[in-house]
């Protein structure tokens, strides 16, 4: 697959915080780029991770790097590489709350000890409400995404 989504700018700022790098310690990976072309490829398709084509890989041992990124918060590191020096004349904040299904308001550790990482809270649509918020900057490039509890008030997360 020749087509590529990141140039070769883009990568020599995300490059230095991925995991796997030659001189880490653990496991490495063949090619940090390819996967985070995959993961990518996945997100602009809105494929299941079964569908991803085999030049990315297996999609088991794709999905499961992708989780280790997760847990080791990779993502949040090279959203910020990437995001620059946003311009911040003016701020644009957008939230919306999405109404979290029943079976998974009961997250590992209760209502009280595992929803916070989830960002499920109490509001006045119940105990099941997620709020979604989006702020951008000036040009529109997306400089923050968070989620949060469906009671908690947008500005307290724009600070």
């Amino acid at each position: 697959m020749e087509r590529r989504v990141l140039s070769d700018k883009q990568w020599a700022l995300m490059a230095p915080h991925c995991l796997g790098k030659p001189g880490d310690a653990g496991p490495r990976g063949t090619d940090n780029r390819l996967f985070v072309e995959a993961v990518l490829w996945i997100v602009r398709t809105g494929s299941p991770w079964r569908d991803l084509p085999e030049e990315f890989g297996k999609c088991n041992t794709v999905f499961k790097r992708f989780r280790d990124w997760v847990k080791a918060d990779i993502w949040q590191k090279l959203f910020d590489a990437v995001s620059g020096q946003p311009d911040m004349q003016y701020a644009m904040v957008d939230a919306t709350i999405v109404k979290v299904h029943r079976h998974g308001q009961g997250a590992k550790g209760g209502l009280k000890g595992g929803t916070q990482s989830q960002a499920i809270g109490h509001s006045r649509g119940g105990v099941s409400t997620k709020k979604i918020l989006a702020l951008c900057d000036a040009l529109g490039n997306l400089v923050k995404f968070a989620l949060m509890p469906g009671q908690r008030h947008d500005s307290k997360e724009v600070e």
